[in-house]
Protein backbone atom coordinates (compact mmCIF):
# COMPACT_ATOMS: atom_id res chain seq x y z
CA UNK A 1 0.00 0.00 0.00
CA UNK A 2 1.33 3.45 -0.93
CA UNK A 3 0.90 6.43 1.37
CA UNK A 4 0.49 9.93 -0.04
CA UNK A 5 1.65 13.05 1.80
CA UNK A 6 1.63 16.67 0.63
CA UNK A 7 4.39 19.05 1.68
CA UNK A 8 1.86 21.33 3.34
CA UNK A 9 0.80 18.43 5.57
CA UNK A 10 4.36 18.01 6.83
CA UNK A 11 4.41 21.45 8.41
CA UNK A 12 2.25 20.13 11.20
CA UNK A 13 5.06 17.80 12.24
CA UNK A 14 7.75 20.49 12.48
CA UNK A 15 9.26 21.20 15.88
CA UNK A 16 9.44 24.85 14.74
CA UNK A 17 12.87 25.34 16.27
CA UNK A 18 13.94 27.79 13.58
CA UNK A 19 10.72 29.02 11.97
CA UNK A 20 10.44 31.93 14.39
CA UNK A 21 14.08 33.01 14.20
CA UNK A 22 14.80 36.52 13.00
CA UNK A 23 15.14 36.66 9.22
CA UNK A 24 17.42 39.69 9.29
CA UNK A 25 20.39 37.73 10.66
CA UNK A 26 23.34 37.80 8.25
CA UNK A 27 23.77 34.04 8.74
CA UNK A 28 22.39 31.27 10.88
CA UNK A 29 22.50 27.50 11.06
CA UNK A 30 19.72 25.46 12.63
CA UNK A 31 18.31 21.95 12.91
CA UNK A 32 14.79 20.58 12.99
CA UNK A 33 12.95 17.30 12.56
CA UNK A 34 9.70 15.89 11.27
CA UNK A 35 8.28 12.56 12.39
CA UNK A 36 5.04 10.77 11.63
CA UNK A 37 3.93 7.17 11.35
CA UNK A 38 5.13 7.00 7.72
CA UNK A 39 8.40 8.92 7.72
CA UNK A 40 11.14 10.58 9.74
CA UNK A 41 13.08 13.61 8.48
CA UNK A 42 16.11 15.36 9.97
CA UNK A 43 16.65 18.86 8.58
CA UNK A 44 19.83 20.92 8.83
CA UNK A 45 19.51 24.43 7.43
CA UNK A 46 22.06 27.12 6.59
CA UNK A 47 20.57 30.48 5.70
CA UNK A 48 21.34 34.11 4.93
CA UNK A 49 18.98 36.88 3.83
CA UNK A 50 19.59 35.80 0.21
CA UNK A 51 20.31 32.06 0.21
CA UNK A 52 19.03 28.90 1.84
CA UNK A 53 20.59 25.43 2.00
CA UNK A 54 19.08 22.20 3.35
CA UNK A 55 20.52 18.82 4.23
CA UNK A 56 17.60 16.39 4.43
CA UNK A 57 17.99 12.94 5.95
CA UNK A 58 14.84 10.96 5.27
CA UNK A 59 13.78 7.58 6.58
CA UNK A 60 10.70 6.27 4.82
CA UNK A 61 8.80 3.82 6.98
CA UNK A 62 6.25 2.96 4.27
CA UNK A 63 5.94 3.06 0.49
CA UNK A 64 5.44 6.80 0.22
CA UNK A 65 4.69 9.58 -2.26
CA UNK A 66 5.45 13.16 -1.18
CA UNK A 67 3.91 15.78 -3.45
CA UNK A 68 4.50 19.50 -3.62
CA UNK A 69 6.37 22.09 -5.63
CA UNK A 70 8.58 25.18 -5.58
CA UNK A 71 6.50 28.33 -5.21
CA UNK A 72 9.17 31.03 -5.30
CA UNK A 73 11.17 31.98 -8.40
CA UNK A 74 14.04 29.75 -7.40
CA UNK A 75 16.75 27.56 -8.89
CA UNK A 76 17.52 24.51 -6.75
CA UNK A 77 20.89 22.75 -6.83
CA UNK A 78 19.80 19.23 -5.95
CA UNK A 79 22.32 16.59 -4.79
CA UNK A 80 21.32 12.99 -4.04
CA UNK A 81 23.76 11.76 -1.39
CA UNK A 82 22.04 8.51 -0.43
CA UNK A 83 19.25 6.41 -1.97
CA UNK A 84 17.62 6.37 -5.41
CA UNK A 85 14.38 8.39 -5.54
CA UNK A 86 11.88 8.51 -8.37
CA UNK A 87 10.69 12.05 -9.19
CA UNK A 88 7.62 12.82 -11.32
CA UNK A 89 6.90 16.26 -12.81
CA UNK A 90 3.35 17.04 -13.83
CA UNK A 91 1.49 14.30 -15.65
CA UNK A 92 4.09 12.85 -17.98
CA UNK A 93 7.71 13.57 -17.05
CA UNK A 94 9.57 11.21 -14.75
CA UNK A 95 13.22 10.92 -13.68
CA UNK A 96 15.18 8.58 -11.42
CA UNK A 97 17.49 10.58 -9.15
CA UNK A 98 20.27 8.07 -8.44
CA UNK A 99 22.66 8.12 -5.51
CA UNK A 100 25.76 10.29 -6.01
CA UNK A 101 24.19 12.33 -8.80
CA UNK A 102 22.93 15.92 -9.00
CA UNK A 103 20.82 18.23 -11.12
CA UNK A 104 19.14 21.63 -11.30
CA UNK A 105 15.46 22.25 -10.60
CA UNK A 106 13.48 25.35 -11.52
CA UNK A 107 10.29 26.59 -9.87
CA UNK A 108 7.17 25.52 -11.73
CA UNK A 109 3.42 25.40 -11.39
CA UNK A 110 3.58 21.65 -12.07
CA UNK A 111 3.18 19.28 -9.14
CA UNK A 112 6.30 17.36 -8.17
CA UNK A 113 6.01 13.89 -6.62
CA UNK A 114 8.91 12.10 -4.91
CA UNK A 115 8.44 8.33 -4.47
CA UNK A 116 10.26 6.62 -1.60
CA UNK A 117 10.64 2.91 -0.88
CA UNK A 118 9.62 1.32 2.42
CA UNK A 119 12.26 1.13 5.18
CA UNK A 120 14.83 3.02 3.11
CA UNK A 121 17.12 5.90 4.05
CA UNK A 122 17.71 8.89 1.81
CA UNK A 123 19.89 11.96 2.01
CA UNK A 124 19.57 15.10 -0.11
CA UNK A 125 21.55 18.34 -0.14
CA UNK A 126 19.74 21.32 -1.68
CA UNK A 127 20.75 24.91 -2.36
CA UNK A 128 17.99 27.43 -3.13
CA UNK A 129 19.04 30.40 -5.30
CA UNK A 130 16.71 33.27 -6.34
CA UNK A 131 16.25 33.84 -10.07
CA UNK A 132 17.53 37.40 -9.67
CA UNK A 133 20.84 36.12 -8.35
CA UNK A 134 21.28 33.67 -11.24
CA UNK A 135 20.31 36.34 -13.77
CA UNK A 136 22.80 38.78 -12.28
CA UNK A 137 25.82 36.47 -12.38
CA UNK A 138 24.61 34.94 -15.65
CA UNK A 139 24.66 38.31 -17.42
CA UNK A 140 28.36 38.53 -16.58
CA UNK A 141 29.03 35.01 -17.93
CA UNK A 142 26.41 34.53 -20.65
CA UNK A 143 28.12 31.68 -22.49
CA UNK A 144 28.64 29.60 -19.35
CA UNK A 145 25.11 30.13 -18.00
CA UNK A 146 23.37 30.04 -21.39
CA UNK A 147 21.30 26.87 -20.83
CA UNK A 148 20.24 27.85 -17.33
CA UNK A 149 19.29 31.38 -18.39
CA UNK A 150 17.28 30.01 -21.29
CA UNK A 151 15.39 27.63 -19.00
CA UNK A 152 14.52 30.52 -16.69
CA UNK A 153 13.36 32.77 -19.54
CA UNK A 154 11.12 30.03 -20.95
CA UNK A 155 9.92 29.04 -17.47
CA UNK A 156 10.49 25.42 -18.41
CA UNK A 157 11.28 22.74 -17.61
CA UNK A 158 11.42 22.12 -13.89
CA UNK A 159 14.29 19.74 -14.57
CA UNK A 160 17.06 21.82 -16.12
CA UNK A 161 18.93 19.01 -17.83
CA UNK A 162 19.05 15.28 -18.23
CA UNK A 163 20.62 12.90 -17.50
CA UNK A 164 21.64 13.69 -13.94
CA UNK A 165 25.30 14.66 -13.52
CA UNK A 166 27.73 12.58 -11.51
CA UNK A 167 28.64 14.23 -8.20
CA UNK A 168 32.41 14.65 -8.05
CA UNK A 169 34.74 14.53 -5.06
CA UNK A 170 35.33 18.27 -5.53
CA UNK A 171 31.58 18.91 -5.18
CA UNK A 172 31.37 16.78 -2.05
CA UNK A 173 34.31 18.69 -0.56
CA UNK A 174 32.52 22.01 -1.13
CA UNK A 175 29.30 20.58 0.33
CA UNK A 176 31.24 19.59 3.47
CA UNK A 177 32.66 23.11 3.64
CA UNK A 178 29.16 24.61 3.41
CA UNK A 179 28.03 22.33 6.24
CA UNK A 180 30.85 23.69 8.41
CA UNK A 181 30.74 27.33 7.32
CA UNK A 182 29.19 28.39 10.65
CA UNK A 183 32.65 27.73 12.15
CA UNK A 184 33.92 30.81 10.26
CA UNK A 185 32.32 33.12 12.84
CA UNK A 186 31.81 36.67 11.54
CA UNK A 187 33.05 35.58 8.11
CA UNK A 188 30.41 32.84 7.80
CA UNK A 189 28.03 34.72 5.46
CA UNK A 190 30.81 35.72 3.03
CA UNK A 191 32.35 32.24 3.11
CA UNK A 192 28.91 30.65 2.62
CA UNK A 193 28.17 32.70 -0.51
CA UNK A 194 31.62 31.98 -1.96
CA UNK A 195 31.13 28.23 -1.49
CA UNK A 196 27.65 28.33 -3.04
CA UNK A 197 29.11 30.06 -6.10
CA UNK A 198 31.87 27.47 -6.25
CA UNK A 199 29.36 24.61 -6.06
CA UNK A 200 27.21 26.17 -8.79
CA UNK A 201 30.26 26.59 -11.06
CA UNK A 202 31.36 22.99 -10.44
CA UNK A 203 27.88 21.76 -11.39
CA UNK A 204 27.78 23.75 -14.61
CA UNK A 205 31.35 22.74 -15.50
CA UNK A 206 30.55 19.10 -14.90
CA UNK A 207 27.38 19.33 -16.98
CA UNK A 208 29.29 20.79 -19.92
CA UNK A 209 31.86 17.98 -19.63
CA UNK A 210 29.14 15.36 -19.38
CA UNK A 211 27.32 16.75 -22.42
CA UNK A 212 30.50 16.19 -24.42
CA UNK A 213 30.79 12.68 -22.97
CA UNK A 214 27.27 11.77 -24.05
CA UNK A 215 28.15 12.75 -27.57
CA UNK A 216 31.13 10.39 -27.48
CA UNK A 217 31.70 6.64 -27.68
CA UNK A 218 31.55 5.98 -23.91
CA UNK A 219 28.01 7.26 -23.30
CA UNK A 220 26.52 3.74 -23.37
CA UNK A 221 28.62 2.68 -20.37
CA UNK A 222 27.63 5.42 -17.92
CA UNK A 223 25.48 3.16 -15.73
CA UNK A 224 28.31 0.63 -15.41
CA UNK A 225 30.79 3.40 -14.58
CA UNK A 226 28.49 4.86 -11.91
CA UNK A 227 28.03 1.38 -10.43
CA UNK A 228 31.81 0.87 -10.44
CA UNK A 229 32.33 4.23 -8.77
CA UNK A 230 29.80 3.36 -6.06
CA UNK A 231 31.51 -0.01 -5.43
CA UNK A 232 34.87 1.74 -5.04
CA UNK A 233 33.41 4.18 -2.52
CA UNK A 234 31.73 1.45 -0.47
CA UNK A 235 34.83 -0.79 -0.52
CA UNK A 236 37.53 1.90 -0.54
CA UNK A 237 39.34 0.36 2.44
CA UNK A 238 39.73 -2.96 0.61
CA UNK A 239 38.84 -2.31 -3.04
CA UNK A 240 38.48 -4.96 -5.75
CA UNK A 241 40.98 -5.26 -8.58
CA UNK A 242 40.06 -3.62 -11.87
CA UNK A 243 39.39 -7.06 -13.38
CA UNK A 244 37.05 -7.99 -10.49
CA UNK A 245 35.37 -4.58 -10.67
CA UNK A 246 34.83 -4.96 -14.41
CA UNK A 247 33.25 -8.39 -13.92
CA UNK A 248 31.00 -7.04 -11.15
CA UNK A 249 29.59 -4.29 -13.41
CA UNK A 250 29.44 -6.38 -16.57
CA UNK A 251 32.07 -4.90 -18.89
CA UNK A 252 35.63 -5.75 -19.89
CA UNK A 253 38.53 -4.28 -17.94
CA UNK A 254 39.62 -2.30 -21.00
CA UNK A 255 36.17 -0.77 -21.50
CA UNK A 256 35.88 0.02 -17.80
CA UNK A 257 39.23 1.82 -17.67
CA UNK A 258 38.55 3.86 -20.82
CA UNK A 259 34.94 4.70 -19.91
CA UNK A 260 35.77 5.49 -16.28
CA UNK A 261 38.45 7.98 -17.34
CA UNK A 262 36.14 9.57 -19.91
CA UNK A 263 33.04 9.84 -17.71
CA UNK A 264 34.53 10.43 -14.24
CA UNK A 265 37.53 12.43 -15.45
CA UNK A 266 40.04 10.29 -13.55
CA UNK A 267 41.49 6.78 -13.68
CA UNK A 268 40.02 4.06 -11.48
CA UNK A 269 42.97 4.10 -9.10
CA UNK A 270 43.28 7.89 -9.31
CA UNK A 271 39.66 8.22 -8.20
CA UNK A 272 40.20 5.69 -5.41
CA UNK A 273 43.17 7.70 -4.13
CA UNK A 274 41.19 10.96 -4.24
CA UNK A 275 38.28 9.35 -2.40
CA UNK A 276 40.58 7.92 0.28
CA UNK A 277 42.11 11.36 0.75
CA UNK A 278 38.67 12.99 1.01
CA UNK A 279 37.67 10.48 3.70
CA UNK A 280 40.99 11.01 5.51
CA UNK A 281 40.35 14.75 5.46
CA UNK A 282 36.94 14.19 7.09
CA UNK A 283 38.43 11.95 9.77
CA UNK A 284 41.08 14.57 10.53
CA UNK A 285 38.59 17.40 10.88
CA UNK A 286 35.58 15.62 12.38
CA UNK A 287 37.11 13.05 14.74
CA UNK A 288 39.80 12.72 17.41
CA UNK A 289 41.28 9.60 15.81
CA UNK A 290 45.07 9.29 15.78
CA UNK A 291 46.96 9.52 12.49
CA UNK A 292 47.59 5.77 12.61
CA UNK A 293 43.87 5.07 13.12
CA UNK A 294 42.95 7.41 10.26
CA UNK A 295 45.51 5.71 8.02
CA UNK A 296 43.89 2.34 8.73
CA UNK A 297 40.34 3.64 8.24
CA UNK A 298 41.45 5.23 4.95
CA UNK A 299 42.65 1.89 3.61
CA UNK A 300 46.39 2.12 4.33
CA UNK A 301 48.24 -0.71 6.05
CA UNK A 302 51.16 1.53 6.99
CA UNK A 303 50.78 5.04 8.41
CA UNK A 304 53.93 6.21 6.64
CA UNK A 305 52.43 5.38 3.24
CA UNK A 306 49.29 7.27 4.21
CA UNK A 307 51.31 10.32 5.33
CA UNK A 308 53.24 10.35 2.05
CA UNK A 309 50.04 10.15 -0.03
CA UNK A 310 48.33 12.84 2.07
CA UNK A 311 51.26 15.24 1.76
CA UNK A 312 51.39 14.70 -2.00
CA UNK A 313 47.67 15.55 -2.21
CA UNK A 314 47.39 18.46 0.24
CA UNK A 315 50.95 19.76 0.46
CA UNK A 316 51.41 19.02 4.17
CA UNK A 317 51.44 16.04 6.50
CA UNK A 318 48.14 15.06 8.21
CA UNK A 319 49.10 16.36 11.67
CA UNK A 320 49.96 19.82 10.32
CA UNK A 321 46.81 19.90 8.18
CA UNK A 322 44.65 19.11 11.21
CA UNK A 323 46.40 21.77 13.31
CA UNK A 324 45.98 24.46 10.61
CA UNK A 325 42.27 23.75 10.21
CA UNK A 326 41.38 23.92 13.90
Amino acid sequence: MQYNVHLSDLRGFYNNTYLNQANDLSFFNSKDSIESDVLKVQINEWKTTQFKTHMLQIESKKELNISGGINEHTVVLHFVCKGDALVKFGENKMALMKENTNNFFLSSSEQVIHTFRENTQYEFFKVFLPYDYILNIGEQNVETFESLLRSISLEQPILFNEPNSITTIEMNTVIDQIKNCHLMGNMAAIYYEAKIQELLCLQIKRKIEQTNIHQGKHKHHQNQVIEARNILEKQFQNPPTINKLAIDVGVSATVLKESFKSIIGNTVYGYLLDYRMSMARKYLLDTNLTIAEIAEKSGYEHACHFTTAFKRKFGMVPSVYRKNQL
